[in-house]
């Protein structure tokens, strides 16, 4: 059984480990369910393969989430509005992901989970980015006060 998160090589392409079942011979990536099968597959049926790909990847966890909130703003309730007409369109709604992703592969993500993901108008959006960074800006300056502190007194043998 995988590390969730790690990476895997299957068919010459590289995973995530979402379920902790992937890459194991004729067991299935969702249900862990094992399977006789002539040829390589990751599912043991349809059903599977459909709720793996809603739950991990990108194109189809952002659309469920879309489906889920109604295209509506989760926060403020607005509705979706078109902003830009070229290339087919965009809407004013994105979709957060609570627990941010990290790294190369971000299609087929543990974090593309539907549990994390909040569908946002561009404003709450901003907001919700800018309270994080806030947040983590002074979760620093907090731990950067610490540690000199520490150092200080390691070095001096005395608190401030």
């Amino acid at each position: 059984m995988g590390i969730i998160g790690h990476e895997f090589t299957y068919k010459n392409r590289i995973y995530q480990f979402c379920t902790g079942y992937e890459n194991e011979p004729s067991t299935c990536w969702w249900c862990d369910s094992v399977f006789e099968s002539k040829r390589k597959r990751m599912f043991c049926s349809d059903n599977c393969k459909f709720e793996y790909l809603r739950h991990f990847y990108w194109v189809e966890a952002s659309n469920w989430c879309r489906n889920r909130a109604d295209n509506k703003c989760q926060i403020c309730y607005c509705v979706s509005e078109w902003i830009d007409h070229s290339y087919g369109g965009r809407s004013n709604l994105e979709v957060h992901h609570i627990i941010p992703t990290r790294g190369a592969n971000r299609v087929q993500h543990p974090l593309n989970a539907p549990c994390n993901l909040l569908l946002l108008c561009m404003d709450c959006h901003n907001k919700t980015k800018k309270k994080l960074e806030n947040i983590r800006n002074e979760f620093v300056l907090e731990e950067s006060k610490r540690c000199q502190e520490v150092m200080d007194f390691s070095l001096t043998g005395e608190g401030r």
